[in-house]
């Protein structure tokens, strides 16, 4: 299969350096007649790019998750490959496809077999949703992680000291979220608690923070299965 890549984009780039890792024939869309373009724009990029995308009997795909398909309707066949996740070493990644035709979601899976990847087919409001929970489960965790290094630095200690925690946890605890978010040592003791409040007196923000995550997790339960 021979692809050409259109563009930037953090997405595009992950999945550039796969298809490299893969040995996937990748050309520049002027040398010769690619099997399928990807554009790898997002967000208003995207959108400007699509609307210069002119009619063509190519399939063409776009990486962004929250985008709608429908943005490449100028094509013959079109759709999405979206990397929930893309892995590292000998890891998969994982795609999420949508395609405006049988064959063209064909051509996506395809491609993504030569990529070694796992896939799940999703429509345009499944997968905003699945954007969302990612937001929420990977970006907001980073933004915590980044606070707590912040915090180190502000208070003299070391946050490499974490580190080794913080891979454990996220290996060991993805499969069950909801059963270890309460288990951390010392968790819904107001003794502890104000303990750490008053640590808390010099970082507003992450006070703030602290108590809105501690009265969430103490009073969230998880739905009955």
């Amino acid at each position: 299969m021979k692809v050409a890549l259109i563009g930037q984009g953090s997405n595009g780039e992950c999945i550039r350096q796969w298809l490299e890792r893969r040995q996937v024939s990748i050309i520049g869309s002027a040398d010769t007649v690619p099997d399928i373009y990807i554009l790898l724009a997002t967000g208003r990029e995207l959108v400007e790019q699509a609307q210069r995308l002119p009619a063509n009997d190519r399939p063409v795909f776009h990486t962004d998750g929250l985008q709608s398909k429908d943005l490449l309707q100028n094509a013959s066949h079109y759709g999405i490959l979206w990397p929930l996740q893309f892995g590292t070493g000998e890891r998969s990644p994982t795609l999420v496809l949508d395609a405006s035709s049988a064959t063209a979601l064909q051509l996506l899976h395809r491609l993504a077999a030569a990529l070694g990847a796992t896939t799940a087919v999703m429509g345009q409001e499944e997968r905003r949703r699945m954007h969302l929970a990612a937001i929420v489960a990977i970006h907001f965790t980073d933004h915590l992680r980044a606070l707590a290094q912040d915090f180190c630095a502000s208070e003299g200690m070391d946050f490499e000291l974490l580190r080794p925690a913080i891979g454990s946890a996220a290996l060991n605890r993805a499969h069950r979220p909801a059963e270890y978010s309460r288990q951390f040592e010392g968790f819904g003791d107001p003794s502890i608690v104000n303990r750490h409040l008053a640590l808390l007196e010099m970082h507003p923000y992450l006070k703030r923070l602290y108590l809105r995550f501690t009265n969430s997790s103490m009073g969230w339960a998880a739905p009955a299965r």
